[in-house]
């Protein structure tokens, strides 16, 4: 017969592996039964963490726009994309 015990204090393991050897029953580890990798799991537990001891970046999401506006443009302009100084200014006026 297999009894699960769930939810253990930690101070009653002692007792518990003593009444085992004392009864004769074995004691195993618990079987992991997550849908999960374990592999991705593993890694989520390393990420928080991380967190926890300050291991971080900040990536600010303005920071990324920009520098996907500048590569674009810097794109565009390799490409013979370009457009004459009064085309941008008249496009641009009323922010000016």
């Amino acid at each position: 017969m297999d009894i699960v015990i769930k939810n253990l204090k930690e101070k009653y393991l002692a007792l518990i592996t003593e009444l085992s050897k004392t009864l004769d029953f074995e004691i195993s580890e618990p079987i992991d039964n997550s849908p999960y990798d374990p592999e991705f799991t593993a890694k989520i537990k390393q990420g928080d963490e991380d967190v926890e001891a300050g291991r971080t970046t900040k990536i600010i999401l303005d920071d990324i726009w920009e520098k996907e506006s500048i590569e674009k443009g810097l794109a565009d302009a390799e490409a013979g994309k370009l457009n004459p100084h009064a085309k941008a200014k008249k496009l641009y006026e009323k922010w000016l």
